[in-house]
């Protein structure tokens, strides 16, 4: 059993979080297996995770994708604030530690077109530059190889020389990463630039899944172990996608990267109080 505990204040990164603790319940009491506060996401905008009931198979569920920190002051369009894609909710143990896993759920349904698909890329600096439409949303996967030392980052990028990372570093001590810090379009004291997750040391090889939207981004990797949930906000959309190598060699192994549709929208009638 797991029991998830959201937190706002006291997150590491400050602000609003989702802890989680492995052990047994009764159906009254819940005896964790020890007193370890595990996370469930590296980012700072995951949070009140909520799954549903009566599903079959897998357990599904999705988190409010904001920070109580900045929540009331980040740009507003039409809305102000979202939740994550529902994701598939599994549970494993990496040398003897629990770890939550997460998986988008199936988003073949949304899927309009296929902008790159390589099976084979290896090199160093610029791998590939290439234009994405701007304002849709992209899902991209991919699985990596770095020599050591390697840093691997996938760059989305705009005219006005914004630019959002996520990489990969391959140093001994290296892991999964996302910067957010150079894009103009919002400034709070909270919202900070830069998130990490830890890889074994050593790790050479993991593969990822992103969705990007018009301001969001999550992030999925090392088997769904690491999930990585950051909002972002630019002055214009990003229209290129450059895939960058510094200090080393990269091979990427099955580069896909696809455009989703918006999904329906739901419109209820607003109820009249005015009698």
């Amino acid at each position: 059993w797991v029991l998830f505990l959201s937190i706002n204040p006291g997150a590491p990164q400050g602000g609003s979080t989702v802890q989680y603790f492995v052990g047994d319940f009764d159906g009254q009491r819940f005896i964790p297996v020890d007193r370890a506060t595990r996370l469930m996401d590296f980012g700072k905008d995951y949070y009140a995770f909520q799954s549903f009931s009566g599903t079959s198979g897998v357990p599904i569920g999705l988190a409010w994708l904001s920070n109580w920190q900045y929540a009331n002051f980040v740009p507003f369009t039409s809305s102000r604030g979202m939740m994550t894609l529902p994701r598939r909710i599994g549970l494993r143990q990496i040398k003897g530690d629990w770890r939550i896993t997460q998986q988008f759920v199936d988003l073949s349904p949304l899927v309009q077109r296929v902008l790159v698909e390589k099976p084979h890329l290896t090199g160093s600096d610029i791998l590939l530059s290439h234009p994405v439409p701007a304002g849709e949303a992209l899902d991209i996967e991919l699985d990596i190889n770095l020599s050591a030392g390697a840093v691997f980052t996938l760059r989305f990028s705009n005219s006005q020389g914004e630019s959002l990372d996520v990489g990969f570093d391959g140093g001994d001590f290296g892991g999964l990463f996302i910067e957010r810090g150079k894009t103009a379009g919002f400034s709070h004291r909270y919202f900070v630039n830069s998130f990490s997750y830890a890889l074994a040391p050593g790790t050479r090889n993991t593969d990822m899944r992103l969705i990007l939207d018009r301001t969001s981004l999550e992030l999925l990797g090392d088997k769904g172990a690491a999930s990585g949930t950051a909002l972002y906000f630019s002055t214009c959309h990003f229209d290129r996608l450059t895939l960058l190598v510094e200090g080393g060699e990269a091979t990427v192994n099955q580069l896909k990267v696809r455009t989703l549709r918006a999904r329906a929208r739901l419109v209820s009638a607003r109820p009249d109080i005015s009698s």
